[in-house]
């Protein structure tokens, strides 16, 4: 009961505190995003509160689009300072154990707009799972504008809406996400570089390897290990096709059913100075699933 306490608290003083900076009058309209079936919409002046339903265990989701503010052509500073003015806490102090960690995540949208996540849970320590709140701010980069999105839930170790382990709603409303007076830079040729190479994954109920040739070709888990040529030449067991942040993956087996999703390729860090690649797939029927790149080929 006391997270959904302060999970409401949290979500109204969203809504109702100024920013600290100018915001960019009706930019609230500028937003276009897909809301989680059940979510229910709050409307302040400065910006939109969704809620999801209240969970067996007292959860109850949020997460809030706000008015975009000026950019001061640093992304990352201007992530930190609306996370401390929403949050009224530094995500990058108090890092070291017993504190949770915040982690960074850099990334391109498919339109081409720059973004960067902030990740930190707070109000506890880690494993007081009865307390931690789990916080997320999104900042998007458009031009001489930032866009600000925050997420609040549970630590997502145990969280109903937003976790690691039972659901995450947050991949289906980012690739939802674009903004109405951004022009479209292509990204198609440049992800399709970027995507070449061996990824894994530690998760046991799906594929755990994948490898993404420049020529379209792919090899699943299913496939041997040993067939590697040259980009041009590879055979591997598949194809897939990327539009967007789309993604079809099409078996050499099962050529009729296809499967359809969506990607995203970002870098993790949790000191702002060493990144990791991670390739996220949601494809039909099965949830979110995040790879690293293979070092080991």
């Amino acid at each position: 009961m006391r997270t959904l306490i302060l999970t409401m608290l949290v979500a109204t003083a969203f809504a109702r505190r100024s920013m600290g900076q100018a915001t960019v009058t009706g930019s609230l309209d500028d937003y276009v995003y897909a809301v989680p079936a059940g979510w229910t919409q709050t409307v302040y002046p400065d910006g939109i509160v969704y809620a999801s339903p209240v969970f067996e265990t007292g959860e109850r989701c949020q997460f809030t689009v706000f008015q975009m503010r000026p950019a001061s052509g640093d992304l990352l500073a201007d992530a930190r300072r609306a996370f401390v003015e929403i949050f009224q806490v530094d995500p990058f102090q108090n890092n070291a154990y017993p504190f949770p960690t915040a982690t960074l995540t850099r990334g391109v949208g498919a339109a081409g707009w720059s973004y960067l996540v902030i990740q930190k849970s707070i109000r506890g320590q880690v494993g007081d799972y009865g307390t931690l709140l789990g916080t997320r701010l999104f900042a998007a980069q458009l031009g001489d504008r930032v866009a600000i999105i925050t997420s609040t839930g549970k630590d997502p170790l145990v969280s109903q809406c937003f976790g690691n382990l039972v659901r995450d709603e947050w991949p289906r409303v980012f690739y939802s996400l674009a903004f109405k007076n951004w022009k479209a830079v292509p990204q198609d040729s440049l992800v399709r570089r970027r995507l070449a190479g061996a990824w894994i994954t530690a998760t046991a109920s799906v594929a755990d390897r994948y490898v993404f040739a420049a020529n379209g070709r792919l090899a699943s888990a299913a496939a041997k290990k040993t067939d590697r040529q040259t980009p041009d030449a590879y055979v591997g067991d598949g194809s897939y096709r990327i539009a967007g942040n789309t993604i079809t993956l099409t078996s050499d087996s099962n050529r009729s059913h296809p499967q359809r999703g969506y990607f995203r390729l970002e870098a993790d860090s949790q000191d702002g100075s060493t990144w990791k690649d991670r390739l996220c797939l949601l494809l039909e029927g099965i949830g979110e699933v995040c790879y690293t790149r293979d070092e080991v080929q």
